[in-house]
């Protein structure tokens, strides 16, 4: 049988961007600059460590911790860091 870790892995950053697309639907949520990414990347977390918790292949052997670096790094990916790193550098900018 074969596993494949790093589609569990994929799939975190698919759900957070499915959310990320869901939340920019909240006039609320899309009109705050930078919030978005931070509740992406709790989401990120927050999956990591179910993942790691229900024995998920490729998080169930991280510990907790790793597992929850997995599930932020990849609602960092979906959420776009570049685009927020370029917002709060344009932000500084005199």
């Amino acid at each position: 049988m074969m596993e494949f870790g790093f589609a569990t892995i994929g799939s975190i950053a698919v759900i957070c961007f499915v959310f990320a697309q869901l939340l920019k639907l909240i006039p609320k949520v899309k009109d705050t600059d930078g919030l978005l990414p931070g509740i992406v990347f709790v989401i990120g977390a927050a999956l990591g460590v179910v993942g790691n918790q229900t024995g998920l292949v490729g998080l169930a052997e991280l510990d907790i911790m790793s597992a929850i670096a997995t599930g932020i790094a990849s609602a960092a990916a979906a959420s776009g860091v570049f685009s927020w790193y370029k917002n709060i550098k344009d932000g500084f900018q005199l």
